[in-house]
C-alpha cells in the first residue's frame, strides 16, 4: 500500500498562514522524495490501517497524546517531533531561579541545568515573583538584560529591558496562563559592536529514511532580528562536522547538546535543530531548540537529496534564502520553496540552492 503523508497542526500550534504555506511545499518536496502520496493537511480521522500507512510533517512538535491518537509511535512516521510543548520552547535553555517560587512539574530542570553551561547568563521564570527576582539578580551583576517571550519565533517578542517599569509592562502583555505554561526568559545581552557584529548559528540532525545526517551553518538576518537564509554544511551521521567559516564551538557545542537530549522524557525527533549566537567562540551561547521544519530545511533536503543518492559525496554546503518584496524572480540555479505574504512584513519569496559539493 502506498505510504500517505499528512501536514498536522498540533492543537496547540498557533496559526501563521506564512509558516503553514512554506511547510506545506516542503512536505510535498519530501513526499516526492520518499515516493509517498501527500494528502494535504490532516483533519479528518481515518482508519486504523490508513494510520499505520501515514506519515506526518507537523507545524510544531507533536504533544505525546495526539501522537498516541496518530499511533506515532516510531521515528518511521514523522519529520519533525513528538514532546512535551514546553520540550520544543526557548525556555528550556535557562534554569529557574534559585528557590523558584513555582516551576511546573513537567519542565526538565536535568537538561536546562546542563544546558545552561553553553547558553547565555539568565532564567526562566514562570511566576511573577520569580521574574522580579531574576530582573534583581541580573541587575546586580551589572548586566544588560534580554526579556522573550519563548512563544514568538523570527526574532520577534524580544528586547532590552531598560528598567523595571518596562519589565512589567513586557510581562503585562503575556497572556496568564501561557507565562504560567511556558514563562518567559530574562538573560544577558549578548554583547556586540560594530567590529564585532553579532551572527546568528544553526546546527542539527535530520533523519530520514533510516539515514541520519548532521550540520552546522550560519545565518542571515536582517533589520528586527528577521531571519533571512541559512548556508549549511551536511555530513552523513550523527558528528557534527569542523567547518572552516563556521566557529569550532558550534560544533562542539552541538556535540555537547547531544549527550543531553536524553533528558528530555518521551523525545521522538527526526529534525532536531538547535539556534546559537554571538561574536566569537569566547562570546557565543545556545539559544533555543526547534523539532520541526523550519527555515534551514529547504537547505536541508537539497543536502541530503545529494548525499543520499552519491556515495563519492562526503558533505553538501547547501543554502536557503528568503527574500521580502513584490514581483522577485529568483535566480538560475536556486529552487523556489514557497511564496507568501506576510501580515507585516509583506510579500515574501523562500528559495534554496546547493552551493558546493566534497
Amino acid at each position: 500500500m502506498e505510504r500517505q503523508l499528512y501536514t498536522y497542526t498540533p492543537s496547540f500550534s498557533p496559526k501563521n498562514p506564512v509558516t503553514f504555506e512554506r511547510n506545506e511545499q516542503l512536505a510535498k518536496w519530501l513526499a516526492i522524495n520518499l515516493g509517498f502520496k501527500f494528502q494535504g493537511e490532516y483533519k479528518n480521522r481515518i482508519s486504523d490501517d490508513a494510520l499505520e500507512n501515514a506519515f506526518f510533517v507537523p507545524h510544531e512538535a507533536i504533544p505525546p497524546n495526539e501522537a498516541e491518537a496518530l499511533a506515532i509511535v516510531t521515528r518511521d512516521k514523522i519529520f519533525g517531533a513528538v514532546c512535551d510543548p514546553l520540550f520544543s520552547k526557548k525556555s528550556i535553555f535557562h534554569s529557574p531561579v534559585p528557590d523558584a517560587k513555582y516551576v511546573p512539574e513537567n519542565f526538565p530542570i536535568s537538561f536546562a541545568t546542563g544546558i545552561q553551561k553553553i547558553s547565555s547568563p539568565g532564567y526562566t521564570v514562570f511566576s511573577l515573583e520569580d521574574a522580579i527576582k531574576a530582573f534583581n539578580l541580573l541587575r546586580k551583576e551589572g548586566l544588560v538584560i534580554r526579556f522573550k517571550n519563548p512563544l514568538s519565533t523570527g526574532g520577534r517578542g524580544q528586547y532590552v529591558v531598560k528598567d523595571f517599569p518596562q519589565l512589567m509592562d513586557f510581562i503585562s502583555k503575556i497572556d496568564p496562563e501561557l507565562f504560567k505554561k511556558f514563562g518567559i526568559i530574562l538573560e544577558t545581552n549578548i554583547y556586540s559592536d560594530e567590529d564585532n557584529p553579532l551572527t546568528a548559528f544553526s546546527s542539527g540532525w535530520i533523519e530520514i529514511d533510516g539515514e541520519t545526517f548532521a550540520y552546522v551553518g550560519k545565518q542571515t538576518t536582517g533589520q528586527d532580528n528577521r531571519y533571512l537564509g541559512t548556508r549549511l554544511h551536511m555530513v552523513r551521521g550523527e558528528e557534527m562536522p569542523f567547518v572552516d567559516e563556521i566557529p569550532k564551538k558550534i560544533t562542539t557545542d552541538s556535540n555537547f547538546i547531544k549527550t543531553l537530549i536524553p533528558l528530555l522524557p518521551g523525545l521522538i525527533s527526526t529534525r532536531s535543530n538547535f539556534n546559537f549566537a554571538g561574536t566569537n567562540d569566547d562570546n557565543i551561547f545556545a539559544l533555543e531548540p526547534t523539532f520541526r521544519v523550519g527555515g534551514a530545511t529547504g537547505a536541508e533536503l537539497l543536502a541530503r537529496e545529494i548525499l543520499s543518492r552519491d556515495a563519492k559525496a562526503l558533505k553538501v554546503t547547501a543554502s536557503t534564502h528568503v527574500i521580502y518584496g513584490e514581483n522577485f524572480e529568483i535566480p538560475d540555479g536556486y529552487r523556489l520553496i514557497s511564496k507568501s505574504r506576510d501580515q507585516v512584513r509583506g510579500s515574501k519569496t523562500t528559495f534554496a540552492r546547493v552551493d558546493k559539493v566534497e
